[in-house]
C-alpha cells in the first residue's frame, strides 16, 4: 500500500515537472514565431521571386496597417547588399493613408 502512494506521488511529481517545462518551450516556440519577420518584411527574410514581375505582383498582395491594400507602382526599387548577397527592395505607398513600406526581395540569377 506504502509502496504504491510512493509510486502514484512520484509519478505526479514527475508528470507535473514534465507539463511545466512542456509550457514553457511551448511560450518560447510562440515567441519566436510572433517576432520572426514573414518572408519580404526584412532583408533578412526576403521574398524569392522570379523576376520584377513577380515582386510588383506580391506588393500589390500586401497590405497596410490601416487596412488599405497597397498598389499601384512602386515609388521606387532600389538595390542593397545584405549577408554577401544583392537584395531589391521596392517601397511602394497605402493610397489610403500614404505610409510607405518595403517589401524585401530577391530574383534568381
Amino acid at each position: 500500500m506504502l509502496a504504491g502512494i510512493v509510486f502514484v506521488g512520484l509519478g505526479l511529481i514527475f508528470g507535473v515537472t514534465r507539463a511545466v517545462r512542456w509550457a514553457r518551450s511551448l511560450r518560447g516556440r510562440r515567441f519566436v514565431a510572433r517576432t520572426r519577420p514573414s518572408a519580404g518584411k526584412s532583408a533578412m527574410s526576403p521574398l524569392l521571386v522570379h523576376d520584377r514581375a513577380a515582386a510588383l505582383a506580391a506588393v500589390r498582395m500586401l497590405r497596410c496597417a490601416c487596412g488599405g491594400r497597397l498598389g499601384g507602382e512602386p515609388e521606387s526599387t532600389e538595390a542593397m547588399r545584405y549577408g554577401g548577397g544583392e537584395v531589391m527592395v521596392s517601397v511602394p505607398a497605402c493610397p489610403a493613408c500614404a505610409t510607405r513600406r518595403g517589401l524585401y526581395w530577391v530574383a534568381p540569377r
